[in-house]
């Protein structure tokens, strides 16, 4: 098996010295998570007079002397050779780059002088056609400011016909010692049988090493006249071959809420492990469509090694419950034994994708949608995971409601679906410093919901909005300005005025667009992966409604019709709702039949009635309680009789709400009065119930309590009679 031209390893290796001199093929980037760590403290590849190294980017700026603000003698194109002639400076920390300037020459036939930051330098080029159409491209490597190796390569024809002409792709080092990041470079050969595949005879490999080395086979693809695209085979991850397409292997039924049995688990060959004990053992991936009402739509995946005929095993301590799919299998006559101690990293969802000063990227779920690649770009690529997706601009191909559309981070799941990664960034007033006060009682947030999905997305600046159009406004720490529009006529302002009266508030806030460009205008804010994504008031966010659930007791069977308002917006339902109504028969047990079920199918039942949406902006309850997050259920059981809730009503409030409440350091729980609730989701019930309970929880997860006025709760409910209707929700809102 032939070799792979060149292999690209990377090492991080806290033990380093602050910085290191240029060894044959390798480069230092390496330094602490604290961004207020001394330059000292980082360690980074130094040349000394008389060495050559590279250009890693393409036009760097050589200057007229060691400073950003020095003129530029002339730009340099990646790949280019120079000469160290000084070096001009010591440790320098420059923006957020962290080296050491020198005074360098060009090796042209006419050389020239100048200085250049170290992060420009690079001992990791090479020029060679790795796409295969009779000419040579340029490749360089290097490390971003935070902490992440970029791999580019330059099209030299369009270069000189000064069109877009470099690609790059990203990659994560696998996970430093505590307290570090970053890592050290150098090129290797490697054979194509480590990488579990047969590469691209021009493909170069990747290998990626903290605590764990990880090897990636990198490709280039370009069409003779257009900038390539620089990619990892998404078969390939830590310790697992995927097979091109799953292979079915058996569906298990089991019966929903409705006693009709429907195909919910699909288990499926999705690959073979690659080294180690079980090499070459076949992956039986077992997919839960589930149906809880708590957040999106979502599934849970289980991975199994076949042993051999019925045998199966169990790798790893894997999330949810494993114990119950075990149970499926072993119903389908095989045998499930667990080890705890043998992983498959490359199938297993690490909770944090990435993080820095800037940001993190957490999961939030498992998503059932289509997988629509025309609909993604290549965000980075993860040490285990391998490539990373991201949002494409102005995406299209996409069903309503898919969360490829959401602004977030995707990796594809092998058996369908997709993981899905959201972006995070606090803007409180503790980690923003203004250049002018803010009007008081005016917070921002980076994250906004989507529909009641409880899919904490992120909203790009549109593309009219220009780095010219903006100017700063203050600093957020560690992570650079933060920016607002000049003209309070930019078009995006009078989006942003549009946007917030689509929604109503309860109460004017703001009487002109004038005044609400002044008070709280739109900001804008660059994050780790180069988009300029918008920061809106949070009173532009819609309180969603959630979880509203409903019972029916009437004191004989009856059919019973339930309408909302037109005004109230509903994002999900269960049973699905017609122009905002639901009708079916209702029995004194609570159960609800299907009266218009689709034809060909019997009738369903079910125990409740589920929906939530939005009507308008509201504001929390003015009375309320603050406790911590761990006292969350114990309140609950304490309040919820008092409001009327009998112990399986409030077994299922708990249920949905207390899991998403008390890992909060604290939380502002209050309860809007009934007649609020009418206002803010009008409903009419038919026939007239006798007995009718709403109840809207409002929350807001805080790191410090404020000061609340104690709400006044009844001491106890009288007891129901004739026919009863219950419905309870919840609205859990941004952290203040």
């Amino acid at each position: 098996m032939s070799l792979l031209p060149l292999l690209l390893v990377l090492a991080a290796t806290p033990s380093e010295s602050a910085s290191a001199a240029p060894r044959e093929g390798v480069l230092v980037y390496e330094g602490p998570v604290d961004v207020t760590a001394a330059p000292s403290t980082y360690g980074f590849t130094t040349y000394a007079k008389g060495d050559t190294s590279f250009v890693a980017v393409d036009e760097a700026n050589l200057r007229g002397s060691a400073s950003l603000d020095a003129p530029v003698v002339r730009t340099l194109r990646l790949g280019s050779v120079l000469q160290v002639l000084e070096v001009a400076s010591g440790t320098v920390l420059v923006k957020d780059r962290v080296d050491r300037w020198y005074r360098v020459r060009t090796s042209e036939a006419e050389p020239q002088e100048g200085f250049v930051l170290g992060n420009v330098l690079t001992p990791l080029a090479a020029t060679r056609d790795l796409d295969g159409d009779g000419q040579e491209e340029r490749l360089a490597v290097s490390f971003t400011s935070d902490f992440m190796v970029r791999v580019r390569v330059v099209e030299p024809e369009l270069a000189a016909r000064k069109k877009r002409a470099v690609a790059a792709l990203d990659f994560l080092l696998p996970e430093a010692a505590a307290g570090r990041r970053g890592g050290r470079a150098r090129l290797v050969p490697v054979s194509a049988k480590e990488l579990g595949m047969e590469p691209s005879p021009r493909a170069f490999g990747l290998e990626l090493c903290a605590t764990s080395c990880v090897v990636h086979a990198v490709a280039y693809e370009a069409k003779k006249g257009v900038v390539g695209t620089l990619s990892v085979p998404p078969e390939v991850r830590a310790g697992v071959t995927l097979y091109a397409k799953p292979r079915k292997l058996l569906s298990i039924y089991i019966k929903g809420e409705d006693e009709i049995p429907d195909e919910r688990i699909t288990c499926s060959l999705i690959g073979k492990v690659r080294g180690g004990t079980y090499d070459q053992k076949e992956v039986l991936t077992c997919a839960d469509e589930g149906n809880s009402k708590i957040g999106p739509p979502s599934r849970s995946a289980y991975h199994y090694l076949m042993l051999g005929g019925a045998q199966l095993l169990r790798p790893g301590s894997q999330e949810g419950y494993a114990t119950g799919m075990d149970a499926h299998l072993k119903s389908e006559g095989y045998n499930v034994r667990l080890e705890p101690n043998t992983l498959l990293p490359g199938l297993t969802p690490p909770e944090e994708l990435y993080a820095d000063a800037r940001g993190r990227i957490r999961l939030r779920f498992r998503s059932p949608d289509k997988y629509v690649r025309s609909a993604v770009e290549v965000a980075f690529v993860h040490p285990t995971l391998g490539t990373v997706t991201m949002t494409r601009p102005g995406a299209k191909g996409l069903e309503e409601g898919n969360p490829l559309g959401f602004n977030g981070f995707y990796v594809p799941e092998p058996a369908g679906g997709f993981l899905f990664y959201a972006y995070e960034r606090d803007f409180s007033a503790k980690e923003v410093t203004w250049k002018e006060p803010r009007p008081e009682g005016v917070s921002y947030s980076l994250q906004y919901d989507l529909g009641c999905g409880r899919v904490r997305a992120v909203n790009p600046a549109p593309a009219d909005v220009r780095a010219a159009d903006l100017v700063e406004v203050g600093q957020v720490k560690g992570a650079g300005p933060i920016f607002t529009l000049k003209d309070s006529e930019h078009p995006d302002v009078e989006r942003t005025w549009k946007e917030f009266h689509d929604f109503p508030p309860t109460h004017p806030s703001y009487v002109s667009k004038e005044g609400f460009f002044e008070s709280s205008p739109p900001l804008f804010w660059w994050d780790s992966f180069g988009r300029l994504l918008r920061v809106l008031p949070t009173d532009l966010s819609v309180p969603c409604m959630e979880e509203p659930i409903v019972y029916f007791y009437p004191e004989r069977p009856m059919h019973v019709r339930y309408t909302l308002a037109p005004e109230v917006r509903v994002a999900r339902a269960e049973p699905l709702a017609r122009d905002n109504a639901w009708t079916f028969l209702a029995t004194p047990q609570g159960l609800l039949e299907e009266v218009d079920a689709a034809p060909g199918r019997a009738r369903r039942t079910f125990k409740r009635l589920f929906w939530e949406g939005t009507s308008v902006r509201f504001p929390p309850p003015a009375e309320g309680v603050c406790l911590p997050g761990s006292r969350t259920s114990e309140y609950f059981r304490e309040v919820l009789p008092r409001l009327g809730l009998q112990p399986h009503e409030t077994e299922d409030f708990l249920e949905a709400w207390v899991p998403r409440m008390e890992g909060a350091a604290f939380n502002v729980i209050g309860f809007h009065p009934r007649e609020v609730v009418d206002r803010l989701a009008p409903v009419r019930v038919s026939p007239a119930p006798t007995w009718m309970i709403r109840i809207l929880m409002d929350a807001t997860p805080v790191e410090e309590c404020p000061e609340l006025q104690a709400p006044v709760l009844p001491e106890a409910m009288p007891a129901r009679e004739g026919f009863s209707v219950v419905e309870w929700g919840g609205v859990l809102r941004e952290n203040r």
